[in-house]
């Protein structure tokens, strides 16, 4: 039976693992920015700096991206963004490339909120959280460089150990409890719901809707896992097989979520977090692995390459050094603070009575904690399809949104896939149904401007009409036509 200290510890494997997936993710992440620089993080863009600070400025919300607007200061951060991450990644002075990543990670999500999801403020979260553990004690340049004599533990149980593994636990929590508002979840018509919305639904996604036979028993597993599963990591007995169990589950789960609805890399981020939960008994057995051993343990290839790295790095000068494995005690207390203040936010978001002053959500909101879990928790009877129709010169009207095709209202096949990516997808629905309407016209001059340097006079945008289509899509058997309500109608003319 598992003490309530080896609970609440994390192996540091697992920790070490976490950390090398959630800086591959991070650098993943930022090669897909990097292909919409001009368009997100810039002056020239979609959202410049003017409609962040019109609509969007919080005194305690930061983002060093907004020193600048030009293409070369965000070509130069996210260079050094990289070289941050990839120092997370490697584990080479780990907390110090922690926090810096973190800063780094803040400022691009805060510089187009826009385009946050669910899978940046858990990456967020969890990074923060390891900035206060060591996450570099294994397999890592700060492990290769340690003082031999030096004993590393296998476990860390500490403040942040806690807040680390509580956090998933708030995830899924708050995740059901609004879940749980909607008796779409209890009924199961929530799938249906969700299958229906055309800015996330896949093309896998789309034909699974055709057979909704196991949609009801879906829905209320997926409402009931997320209250149940996060409590069967923490049972005392047989922690290691319901630890393992659980999840495998949420993997499926979110596997599940990837091929049926575009969510980007919100999914994945929230496999990379469940890492930290793998316990002991999995990596013992890996050990025991006679692949793992052949490969790694016994390979010639490996073990050359890792003496030979340690070499490189002494003879560069590099000295060998003692890992930082605790932290003051004022340092575990702070972490401590800020995790009660993180639960406070979040019981907060779930029962409005619950009292939270102004200063406490400055100071979530400073340290980028003030994410509500609430997707999906919301009925809605209609699908909403933004339309961006572009009149050029010449008279013809053209799609924008799929790569300038002949314009017309039909539904695309998948409407989803009509966006570049991710990014763009969440951008335009926030653009659809929650932008102020005064950062509208941003779209449509960056849309104008990169169009015509292209194009031929002949061809040149004149004006761009941005309208959202409605489609009700509850009652099913409503046969009304879908609704055309037009957001904007803007020349091309300086």
């Amino acid at each position: 039976m598992k003490t309530l200290s080896e609970l609440w510890s994390v192996d540091l494997r697992s920790l070490a693992a976490f950390r090398i997936a959630s800086g591959a993710l991070i650098l993943v992440d930022l090669g897909q920015r990097c292909t919409d620089m001009t368009a997100f993080y810039t002056d020239q863009g979609v959202f410049p700096r003017k409609a962040l600070l019109e609509a969007w400025w919080d005194p305690s919300r930061f983002s060093l991206l907004l020193a600048s607007g030009d293409s070369w200061f965000t070509w130069l951060f996210a260079v050094v963004t990289m070289g941050a991450a990839v120092c997370w990644l490697a584990g080479y002075h780990t907390r110090r490339s922690a926090f810096l990543t973190w800063i780094f990670w803040v400022s691009w999500q805060w510089r187009v909120p826009m385009a946050m999801h669910g899978g940046d403020a858990i990456i967020l979260l969890m990074l923060f959280w390891s900035i206060f553990l060591p996450a570099g004690a294994r397999w890592s340049i700060d492990a290769l460089l340690k003082v031999p004599e030096q004993k590393v533990p296998d476990r860390i149980f500490s403040a942040a150990s806690i807040a680390l593994l509580a956090q998933i636990v708030m995830m899924y929590e708050c995740s059901a409890a609004f879940k749980s508002r909607w008796l779409g979840w209890v009924n199961g018509d929530a799938i249906s719901y969700a299958m229906n919305a055309d800015f996330w639904t896949t093309a896998f996604g789309l034909r699974v809707f055709h057979h909704p036979a196991f949609f009801q028993p879906l829905a209320r597993f997926t409402l009931w896992f997320e209250w149940i599963g996060p409590v069967l990591l923490f049972v005392p007995w047989r922690t290691a097989v319901f630890r393992l169990g659980t999840i495998a589950c949420f993997c499926a789960f979110h596997v599940g979520i990837i091929l049926t609805l575009a969510l980007g890399l919100f999914p994945v981020a929230d496999i990379v977090a469940l890492l930290v939960f793998l316990p002991e008994e999995f990596w013992e057995a890996l050990d025991r692995s006679p692949l793992v051993r052949r490969f790694f343990m016994e390979n010639h290839f490996w073990k050359r390459w890792k003496n030979a790295w340690c070499e490189w790095i002494i003879k560069r000068g590099y000295p060998r050094r003692s890992l930082p494995l605790s932290l003051p005690c004022g340092v575990h207390l702070l972490a401590g603070s800020l995790w009660v203040l993180l639960v406070w936010f979040s019981l907060h978001t779930v029962v409005q009575k619950i009292p939270f002053p102004r200063w406490a959500h400055r100071a979530v909101t400073l340290m980028a904690f003030d994410h509500v879990w609430n997707l999906f928790s919301d009925q809605t009877t209609y699908d909403d399809r933004c339309v961006l129709a572009g009149r050029l010169r010449n008279g013809a009207w053209v799609d924008l949104l799929r790569d300038g095709r002949p314009f017309t209202w039909e539904r695309p096949a998948v409407p989803s896939e009509s966006f570049p990516n991710s990014r763009w997808r969440i951008f335009m629905w926030s653009y659809t149904e929650t932008a102020q309407p005064e950062i509208r016209p941003y779209l449509v001059e960056y849309y104008c401007r990169e169009w015509n340097e292209v194009h031929a006079d002949a061809e040149h945008l004149e004006s761009i009409s941005v309208n959202r289509v409605r489609r009700i899509v509850f009652p099913r058997d409503d046969a009304r036509p879908p609704q055309i309500v037009s957001l904007l109608n803007q020349s091309c003319a300086p």
